[in-house]
């Protein structure tokens, strides 16, 4: 479920397509109202990444020297546009936004990945790194760990839709025409399995 797993086939996000939903959160950054061409150029470039953790890099605009060949046309790409691609500028406010949505596209989009995610109903999810205190758990519990709640929303979401849906098979008409009073329909229940929050 992590953001950097290639999905099967690529995301599609307002007609273009993103290898992982990495790339696709680190594009939006430079894709906002009021973006001037030049920086949603930049989020092309993101898009266009070879990996997600160099989209992540070229999201960041902070790599200023290689310590590796590999992030040599990052540094470059960098250089180039620093100064004319500009982050949103609500970005701190907006990323939590934006990943629910880019999430919600992500476990759409591919039929693994939502499998994978409902098989974990009931169970808290986190991700396990003492490298981030925000969207992970910091390793000892510590972090805020907003990927791991906003997989549990997405989860969430997806059940109450699937419960929607199976509910509304009981609310058919009579074969009348007519639709059943809520006293003429079956009764549907499901019980959750408690899980931490």
């Amino acid at each position: 479920m992590s953001n950097f797993w290639k999905v099967q086939q690529p995301i599609r996000w307002k007609g273009k397509q993103y290898a992982t939903s990495e790339h696709l959160y680190q594009s939006r950054k430079f894709i906002y109202d009021g973006a001037d061409s030049s920086t949603r150029a930049y989020a092309d470039i993101v898009r266009a990444a070879k990996t997600p953790y160099m989209a992540k890099l070229l999201s960041r605009m902070e790599l200023s020297r290689a310590r590796f060949p590999w992030q040599e046309p990052v540094v470059k790409l960098i250089a180039e546009h620093k100064g004319t691609a500009i982050p949103c500028p609500d970005w701190e406010k907006s990323r939590l936004d934006v990943m629910l949505q880019v999430l919600r596209v992500k476990f759409a989009h591919d039929e693994q990945c939502h499998r994978t995610l409902l098989s974990t109903e009931g169970s808290l999810l986190a991700e396990h790194t003492p490298t981030d205190k925000f969207w992970a758990d910091g390793g000892g519990g510590g972090g805020e760990n907003h990927l791991g709640r906003s997989l549990m929303r997405i989860r969430e979401e997806i059940l109450v839709e699937q419960m929607a849906e199976a509910g509304s098979l009981f609310d058919d008409d009579d074969g009348n025409g007519k639709r059943k009073t809520s006293g003429e329909t079956e009764s549907y229940c499901t019980t959750k399995k408690q899980r931490k929050n």
